[in-house]
């Protein structure tokens, strides 16, 4: 119980020396964890930073007039610097504005984005790594995995105040008072020994916290200011409140609500700013990010995934999404005649399509790579896919550099898909160079296509040739057609394998719309085989059908029934797309075996001893699983033999039948007479 309680607010700020950074980079060896020997001063904290924090009295307390307070420290904070930092070791150190571009790029094209709330902010970046931050321990891992999300969601724009807090119960793990701590206290009116104190309780290495979060998150960090000169990071501590006991010593603890705050200096071109309504002066507003530099990627970003989302449930074919695309980007952009003086990169030009802002516009690269954005991202039905064509454009006025699609379609072939020149005002509006076959031309020496009554040949240059295939640049000499999909069950009609006889080599298709490309049986090391079945023989058929004309397989499971003239049938279910169907049945002939009793013999019939037999090859084995073959003499027992006869005398048989033996005339064998 309190007897004297006295309150005092005790705001420290950290190190003012400039602590520089190596992030990957081939710089001399630095020190990063050096240990920072005193405190600078400065001036006293800004009081809505760091709020006073007062212990409340116990019921026996004194009065309020007798407490006494301690005089108010000076605010004092340490300054984080860090010089420009290199990403990999054979660039040159990234400006802002490249990181910038770096984060945009990796909102677009990582597989997924942050999303920042108060339900959220603690999850971790979707774009960053953490290895440099895995090497941190103990108070400044904490401070680290606070500030990381924090940081993203600055990047994002759900934020704007680089004024991040880290909670002083997560860094002490929930030891607040001087009873947890195990130190003795300050003279809290002795302000060396305050800091002194204050390096005990907090250990953690703001150096080394902001190293790992620049190497960790550089992309997020495009907002910061990293120089010595005007930049860097000032951590500011909070005030601890303090009282004495009835024995006269000393006790402190902090609030519930105490944090440690980290200020991040913001570069100029990424801060928010203010005007002077008297003088019109604008000034830049301390630890405050200007979100409207990413306000029109995430704007762009949330477009696309809404374009997406509607060809998804809007449409049923992938034919169709195609020309939804082609339509989106005709309606959302047009072509940029004042294009020499913008910046192309390519992240931008997404953006410039995709920001809903008319006067953003591009040339033909920002339409073709906003097609093959869209298309890379949908999950078409069939086997389509798009890439991205770099050469030239020939018409009657000259060639000209261009960037164009390939589209790989469902029916196997490729065809031409130039947006740009389906835009309005254009030869080719709305459709007369989307998803077209060649007139005449090849891979080598260019495709030539008609528009109308405009004829223009398109040209791959090295970048393109280098990077696909042949067969990938092959384009189709006709234009595609939208093909009907193969919906219903798939039949495929055959005579039955027999043991002892040759396998079917001809089978049949059960319907119009699609019919048999090949036709195989495999044994079972998966070589062709095309002799008799044999008992205990495995053999897998393995059969491609192809979509005839107008139609196409669809996407999914396709169920397929192998139709057998005996009546007997075998299906399974294909995961199929495009214009080709391939599917696999493997059939085996295992023994039928019947058990036969041991029997003696007779002169008409011969005996067997006791085994198995199989009834569809005709084999004898000694055990039932058919493991020992055996060979008819070593089933079948002899048939007695007769006496060997004598000319006019009777001689017994087996089983006492009496034989009589006489010559035949003009013969040279017997007749044998039965009494």
């Amino acid at each position: 119980m309190f007897k004297k309680a006295m309150s005092v607010f005790l705001a420290l700020v950290l190190f003012t020396t400039i602590l520089p950074l190596s992030v990957f980079a081939e710089e001399p060896e630095i020190d990063t964890a050096a240990e920072v020997t005193d405190f600078e001063s400065a001036e006293p904290a800004d009081p809505e930073a760091s709020a006073k924090v007062e212990l409340t009295p116990a019921e026996n307390s004194v009065p309020a007039e007798a407490v006494k307070s301690a005089e108010p420290a000076s605010v004092i904070e340490e300054s984080v610097s860090v010089p420009e930092i290199t990403v990999t070791s054979d660039v040159s150190v990234p400006e802002n504005d490249d990181l910038f571009t770096g984060y945009l790029e990796q909102l677009f094209y990582a597989d997924d984005a942050a999303v920042c709330s108060e339900d959220t902010v603690s999850n971790s970046p979707a774009f960053s790594s953490s290895y440099a931050g895995d090497n941190l321990t103990g108070q400044s891992m904490t401070v680290y995995t606070s500030l990381k999300p924090q940081i993203t969601c600055v990047a994002a724009g759900d934020s704007t105040s680089t004024c991040l807090t880290v909670p002083v119960a997560d860094i002490l793990e929930g030891k607040l008072t001087s009873d947890e701590w195990g130190y003795d206290l300050p003279d809290f009116s002795n302000s060396d020994e305050v800091k002194a104190f204050y390096k005990k309780i907090f250990t953690f290495d703001a150096q080394s916290v902001v190293n790992a979060l620049l190497a960790d998150c550089p992309y997020e960090l495009y907002w910061y200011d990293k120089t010595k000169t005007t930049g860097g990071a000032k951590v500011q501590y909070p005030g601890i409140s303090y009282g004495t006991t009835e024995d006269g010593t000393y006790t402190a603890s902090f609030s519930q609500n105490s944090v440690v705050t980290f200020k991040f200096t913001v570069a100029a071109d990424y801060a928010a700013t203010q005007t002077d309504e008297e003088t019109g002066a604008v000034s830049t507003i301390a630890y405050t990010t200007d979100s409207s530099c990413v306000a029109r990627a995430n704007a762009a970003a949330a477009e696309v995934q809404q374009i997406i989302g509607t060809a998804a449930s809007e449409t049923e074919s992938d034919y169709n999404k195609l020309i939804y695309y082609r339509e989106q980007i005709c309606d959302l952009v047009s072509y940029d005649n004042d294009y020499s003086s913008k910046n192309y990169g390519d992240v931008y030009q997404l953006i410039n399509v995709f920001d809903g802002d008319n006067t953003t516009n591009v040339v033909c690269e920002g339409y073709a790579k906003a097609f093959q954005y869209l298309c890379e991202r949908t999950s078409f039905s069939g086997d389509v896919h798009s890439i991205l064509s770099i050469g030239t454009m020939t018409t009657s006025s000259g060639a000209s550099d261009h960037m164009w699609n390939i589209v790989h379609m469902e029916d196997g072939n490729n065809y031409l898909v130039d947006v740009t020149n389906c835009d309005l005002g254009t030869a080719g509006y709305p459709d007369k160079l989307f998803l077209k076959g060649a007139v005449s031309g090849s891979a080598d020496s260019g495709y030539v296509f008609k528009a109308g009554s405009s004829s223009l040949t398109y040209t791959y240059k090295a970048e393109t040739t280098g990077d696909y295939s042949a067969e990938e640049l092959t384009l189709s000499s006709s234009d595609y057609v939208p093909t009907e999909p193969i919906t219903e069950n798939v039949t495929i009609s055959l005579s039955a394998p027999v043991v002892g006889k040759v396998l079917p080599t001809d089978a049949a298709a059960g319907a119009e719309s699609y019919s048999i490309k090949s036709f195989q049986w495999l044994d079972a090391q998966g070589k062709a085989y095309t002799g008799k079945v044999v008992c205990e023989g495995t053999y897998t058929l393995k059969v491609t059908l192809q979509a005839n004309t107008g139609y196409s397989f669809g996407s999914g499971s396709v169920s397929v029934t192998l139709q057998f003239d005996n009546g007997e049938t075998r299906q399974q279910c294909v995961t199929t797309y495009g214009s080709d169907l391939t599917c696999s049945f493997e059939l085996s002939f295992p023994h039928t075996i019947v058990h036969m009793e041991a029997k003696e013999s007779t002169p008409s019939t011969a005996g067997n001893i006791d085994c198995y037999t199989c009834t569809t090859c005709g084999k004898y084995y000694s055990d039932a699983d058919a493991q020992n073959e055996l060979t008819k003499s070593q089933v079948f027992l002899p048939v007695p033999s007769l006496a060997t006869p004598v000319l006019g005398s009777a001689n017994n048989g087996a089983d006492g039948v009496t034989f009589t033996w006489e010559p035949v005339a003009y013969a040279n064998y017997y007749r044998v007479y039965r009494k």
